[in-house]
């Protein structure tokens, strides 16, 4: 009986919060759809992901622009390829997490750099890429203001002793 409850209720919301109780993923996707709403999506995702259809899981992630639990899945089923188009979409976070997961180091301390987090790049470039640092010097260079500079360089200055 409760089966059935989808089918007769009447209110889009109501629908889907029964569809996904129910696990039935064609009408709480059919519902998603027509409503076009991320949290629907990611509701979604999670009972595709908990119901096993990885498949499904993505492109429901993909619609609902979570890309933590995209990174989580990518990660999870060792996708190399999915984790590097999360560079792509421009969360800085997530992608440092990836590229981090693949071991890209240089890519790594670049995406810090282009997000203008000179003092993280640097950190990371004197502790596993040495020979990035004085790149890294030549970029706060240009591009930090006097004071900025100044602690730029009083931090490398704590770096070396």
């Amino acid at each position: 009986m409760l089966e059935d409850a989808p089918e007769v209720a009447t209110c889009s919301d109501y629908k889907f919060d029964l569809a996904i109780q129910l696990g039935n993923l064609e009408i709480a996707e059919d519902i998603a759809t027509k409503a076009h709403s991320e949290s629907k999506w990611k509701q979604l995702g999670e009972l595709a992901m908990s119901s096993g259809k990885l498949e499904l899981t993505e492109d429901y992630i993909l619609h609902g622009m979570d890309f933590s639990d995209l990174l989580l899945l990518y990660s999870s089923l060792g996708d190399a390829q999915g984790m590097s188009k999360l560079e792509e979409q421009g969360k800085n976070n997530v992608a440092f997490l990836g590229l981090f997961m693949l071991g890209n180091l240089e890519e790594r301390i670049q995406l810090l750099l282009d997000s203008e987090r000179i003092l993280e790049a640097a950190l990371m470039a004197r502790s596993y890429v040495p020979s990035m640092v004085s790149e890294i010097v030549q970029f706060g260079e240009m591009t930090w203001t006097m004071s900025n500079f100044q602690s730029f360089f009083f931090f490398f200055f704590t770096l070396w002793v």
